[in-house]
């Protein structure tokens, strides 16, 4: 039953972005409803005016704060399954966190995550509802202060990982290796067609994504990797941080996580060559790296 879920998954995946190409793919974010149930909108949150999602903050009858996620579309795609993704893991998450808060290390208890309160799921339409990490207007411009969330928030999301019972971790790995593969070569297939141009360099990134791919299937993914970390989804809170989009979370190989901060455009330079010397020496006898 598992292995038909994840076909189907895989091919509504594949027909999506093969769709979505034909049509010349237009994103508009959806639309914000301006009141949710006894919720008002506030303000919205998203950095870029198309998004795959619409993120809204809203405030509820008792001045409490939350943030509505949404997906919208015709056809379940990649970013549905992606928002279905993180409302399960996130879900998953909280009870991991709520479970071992009281015996976790100090440095740990400073980190928040985003509380799921509620989801629903109208076919065309995907809400999720989480509680509000509000940021504070805290320096954190420095390398070195933005390398230590970075780390530490590495750390704190294996340490949940860690925590994970049996049924937990088959939750959180109902994403997997295999649909990243799927969705690769789809993608360079539709990158070649549209820049045929840069045919070399996607068949290069082809022999290179084969090399690790035996990694990203059949490594022991002992690892929770947040798959997204970058300085938006890491920021300061009072008396802490925050780690908020969860959509990317996977058990995998422990380089995973290097792999997709140092892909990230999200982040700047400097700190990405930071953060890539201070693991080097730790990943350098790490099969993928050594393919590279």
């Amino acid at each position: 039953m598992k292995n038909i879920e994840n076909i189907k998954k895989i091919v509504n995946i594949v027909l999506s972005h093969l769709l979505e190409y034909k049509e010349e793919r237009n994103i508009n974010s959806p639309k914000l409803p301006k009141k949710f149930r006894n919720c008002v909108l506030v303000k919205k949150l998203q950095i870029k005016n198309k998004s795959t999602f619409a993120v809204g903050l809203y405030e509820d009858e008792n001045h409490k704060l939350k943030v509505l996620k949404i997906w919208s579309g015709k056809r379940k795609n990649a970013v549905y399954y992606d928002l279905l993704h993180e409302i399960k893991t996130l879900e998953t998450l909280n009870k991991i966190h709520l479970r071992n808060y009281k015996k976790m290390p100090k440095k740990y208890m400073k980190i928040k995550i985003p509380k799921l309160l509620e989801y629903i799921d109208f076919g065309n339409k995907l809400i999720m509802v989480t509680s509000y990490c509000k940021p504070v207007n805290q320096n954190v411009n420095s390398l070195d202060k933005q390398k230590n969330m970075i780390h530490s928030a590495q750390e704190f999301i294996r340490y949940l990982g860690n925590k994970a019972n049996k049924n937990e971790k088959t939750i959180i790995s109902s994403k997997n290796g295999s649909i990243y593969i799927a969705q690769f070569f789809v993608i360079i297939i539709l990158a070649i067609l549209k820049r045929p141009k840069y045919i070399k360099e996607f068949l290069l990134s082809i022999i290179v994504f084969i090399k690790g791919s035996n990694d990203l299937l059949y490594e022991k993914n002992n690892f929770l990797t947040h798959g997204d970390l970058n300085t938006n989804n890491i920021f300061k809170i009072k008396n802490g941080f925050a780690i908020i989009d969860f959509e990317q979370t996977i058990f995998s190989f422990e380089p995973l996580e290097i792999a997709t901060f140092i892909s990230s455009r999200r982040n700047s330079k400097d700190l990405v060559s930071q953060i890539l010397k201070d693991f080097v020496i730790y990943t350098k006898h790490h099969s993928l790296f050594y393919s590279l």
